[in-house]
């Protein structure tokens, strides 16, 4: 078949972050599992291992941790093939032990670089998430009651 497109890669991308950064306490281990399914067989290990090594799951549970955001921008990197740079506010709300609840509110922006595996059922455009990292452009933390 033919290679996917640009179009394909950036909706690729969307997709994976919608899903991997946007969860509550009770859907986000059918998030990590659909955005886990979404990555490479390397990257998946690197992933899982990480996730229970610092136990992300029963954090969001035991602090309520809800996280939504908005991509502002999906872009190719110039030079380097299935490489996407993304623009995003991301806002996560969690409740501590005196159930207070503090949000912060973040423009971060994320690197994605997808690699192509050939198209298959569980992959219509073949492309899996090799490598995946975030930085933090702006931030605050706000507390409220």
């Amino acid at each position: 078949g033919s290679s996917p497109s640009d179009v394909e890669g950036k909706a690729v991308v969307r997709r994976f972050l919608m899903t991997y950064l946007t969860y509550t306490p009770a859907n986000v281990e059918r998030q990590y599992a659909d955005a886990l399914n979404m990555m490479t067989l390397n990257f998946r290990t690197l992933t899982m291992n990480k996730l229970r090594e610092d136990d992300m799951i029963g954090k969001i549970k035991a602090d309520s941790i809800t996280s939504s955001m908005k991509i502002r921008s999906i872009e190719a990197v110039p030079g380097m093939p299935w490489v996407y740079q993304v623009f995003a506010a991301k806002e996560v709300h969690r409740l501590n032990s005196q159930r207070i609840e503090h949000t912060e509110r973040m423009v971060c922006r994320y690197q994605v670089r997808l690699v192509y595996a050939g198209r298959s059922q569980t992959h219509p455009t073949g492309l899996l998430v090799g490598e995946f990292w975030e930085q933090q452009m702006v931030g605050e933390r706000a507390a409220s009651s």
